[in-house]
């Protein structure tokens, strides 16, 4: 056996080989069974193992600590890769900074040039002289008044580079010549798009717009600050880039606006007070742009730019003073309610995909009214001559028989269908409280539409379409099913508020509001009853209603006029799992199945979000029996 190198007790060699029958010690004369040997014997052996330990216990240690070390040199390895990658990014924006220096410098020298020739005739008229010797050099030294504007326009766009790269060097390093390709990850102008909605600037030449767009800067607001503070002065307009912000009267909020919407534009316009105040719904971003850099870009352009803005704000500026003379027009959302107005037009499916200038000019055309509760908006068999979108409160529809078929709430419109089919009304419209409406009269779409052949067309083939589907429906149906046109206004928003039909093109859900079949239901009448096979599914439009398990327990409440049940009969052949009882007079629109099944087949994924609420709506009829 081999010992340590160490020397045991006895003074022998731990690596000496101990064979079997050897004398251990000189002084014995044994050879075998030798106590004294074999306790040398013993000792030798126990050594061999201590030192076994010992050495693998070295080598763990010396494993742990090369480690470390290999642990150390990494975190050493990636300081050094942060600390170059942070001095190339200094060194960039040393860079950048560099640059925009001589950006400042060139426009400085140029101002200096123009101002002496501007404000020193007889240096133009010097150099006018010298031209008789040297026609090259008066070429390059005395300007026209065509010139003048444009080294004006230069001296503008060099001063916006500039004051884009003190903004925000780093991201306009991208933007510089000769700078790599694969570091152009920034676009110099990031809203150019979003700021040609405004229908001022999509008039401008892409040349201006490139100012306009260097000459904004991007702003950040979490959620609860003030942007706009009502009764300060107005000297910018906002684009939303992201978020959502609240129009707010009076600690009471009115509207939400999102992207890509903007507002303030009256403050970029002339001079103006703030009449309302806009707070940050969500964390926001947005793009501002000043009347003090709008006006100088302004300045220095094209004459045909000037007079765009010249009579832009003409008529801006009309439109506000005759908005002022409205008594309520604070409780619409004051200067605001144009941007309000435009929010719910572009709800509107026929004027989707409408030019914003379209949409400006419409919502401009359009009347804040008030209607005080149980005051009648529109009357039973009056001329379709409007349509109405709801800021807040509530109207109902009231049939021939004073029955009340629907209640349309704020964010909701009607009237649509009799201004496209020039129909007589066929229900009144009531307010149920005070309600605050806006009002598209249909001479002034008419009128607003007139400059805009496509959308004129398009809502002309809108039309063609709704008055086949009406006439197919009162062939087919009975006088009972034929709906009336706020019947299909009503059927065709409750549809598209259901996630169902979301992305599904909008002639489908009209189709299915046509198929739709209005009841009227009596307190206590039951809508479904437990256990009966279904084979359609109900929206109710108003009033409340009890769910009620097969046992009698009520287990739930639907409440106009946003609720929806018996889905389940649409994807599933089973018995209805609870019934429905009204709790006041109510009135449901039914969707059969049997209509429901030819767009299910052109878009299966209606199918498979019904079946996933059924579902849902499935596991708690099970779980209550199970509880039960």
């Amino acid at each position: 056996m081999n010992l340590s190198d160490n020397q045991d007790s006895v003074g022998y060699s731990a690596s000496t080989e101990i064979p079997d029958a050897t004398i251990i010690s000189p002084e014995c004369p044994e050879t075998i069974n030798c106590s004294t040997c074999s306790g040398y014997l013993d000792t030798a052996v126990s050594l061999s193992e201590v030192s076994v330990k010992v050495d693998a216990m070295a080598v763990a240690l010396l494993q742990t600590r090369v480690a470390e070390q290999d642990e150390a040199i990494s975190a050493l390895t990636v300081r050094v890769e942060a600390i170059q990658a942070e001095r190339d990014a200094q060194h960039a924006v040393v860079s950048s900074l560099s640059k925009a220096n001589g950006l400042l410098l060139q426009s400085s020298q140029a101002m200096i040039r123009f101002l002496e020739r501007l404000n020193n005739p007889s240096l133009v008229h010097q150099e006018s002289t010298n031209t008789q010797t040297n026609t090259e050099t008066t070429r390059s030294t005395n300007f026209s008044q065509d010139e003048n504007d444009a080294v004006l326009a230069a001296l503008l766009n060099l001063s916006a580079k500039a004051d884009a790269f003190f903004r925000n060097p780093v991201k306009m390093v991208s933007g510089l010549p000769g700078t790599a390709p694969s570091a152009r990850v920034f676009d110099a102008h990031p809203n150019l798009e979003l700021l040609k909605r405004f229908p001022l600037f999509s008039s401008f030449p892409h040349n201006v717009m490139e100012e306009v767009s260097l000459a904004s800067y991007e702003q950040r607001r979490r959620e609860g600050q003030v942007i706009i503070k009502k009764g300060e002065e107005g000297a910018e307009m906002f684009f939303i880039v992201s978020g959502t912000v609240a129009v707010v009267m009076d600690d009471k909020e009115l509207a939400l606006l999102t992207t890509p919407a903007f507002f303030g534009e009256l403050g970029v316009l002339f001079p103006f007070e703030r009449t309302a105040t806009i707070i940050a719904k969500t964390d926001c971003v947005l793009a501002v742009v000043t009347k003090q850099k709008l006006d100088r870009i302004i300045h220095a352009a094209d004459p045909a730019v000037q007079m765009s803005m010249q009579e832009f704000s003409i008529v801006k500026e009309t439109w506000w003073k005759k908005q002022q003379s409205v008594s309520a027009h604070e409780k619409f959302g004051a200067e605001f309610v144009n941007d309000i107005a435009k929010k719910d037009i572009r709800e509107l499916e026929i004027f989707s995909g409408a030019p914003d200038s379209f949409i400006d000019t419409l919502a401009m055309a359009m009347s804040c009214l008030v209607f005080k509760a149980d005051e009648n908006v529109i009357e039973l068999n009056a001329d379709a001559d409007a349509m109405y979108f709801v800021l807040s409160g509530t109207v109902e529809v009231v049939g021939s028989s004073g029955d009340v078929h629907a209640e349309i709430g704020a964010g909701s419109f009607f009237g649509e269908v009799g201004i496209l089919l020039d129909m007589k009304r066929t229900a009144s419209i009531r307010a149920k409280v005070e309600s605050h409406l806006f009002k598209l009269a249909k001479s002034s779409l008419d009128m607003v539409v007139t400059d805009y052949p496509l959308v004129k067309e398009k809502l002309e083939i809108a039309a063609q379409e709704r008055v086949l589907l009406f006439e197919e429906r009162t062939h087919t149906g009975t006088s009972e099913e034929v709906p009336d046109q706020f019947d299909v206004e009503v059927s065709e928003q409750a549809l598209s508020k259901l996630s169902f039909f979301e992305g599904v093109e909008s002639h489908v859900v009209s189709e299915l509001a046509l198929l739709m079949i209005r009841h009227t239901w009596e307190p206590s009448q039951l809508i479904i009853t437990c256990g009966q096979s279904g084979d359609s599914m109900f929206f109710l439009t108003v009033g409340s209603a009890q769910v009620i398990t097969e046992f009698g327990e009520v287990v739930d409440m639907f409440e106009a006029p946003d609720a929806y049940f018996g889905e389940v009969a649409i994807v599933e052949q089973v018995p209805r799992t609870a019934s429905v009882k009204c709790v006041t007079t109510c009135s449901t629109y039914e969707l059969k199945k049997e209509d429901v099944t030819s767009a299910m087949r052109r878009y299966p994924i209606i199918a498979q979000r019904i079946k996933e609420t059924a579902n849902m709506r499935l596991q708690n009829y099970l779980m209550r029996n199970i509880l039960a």
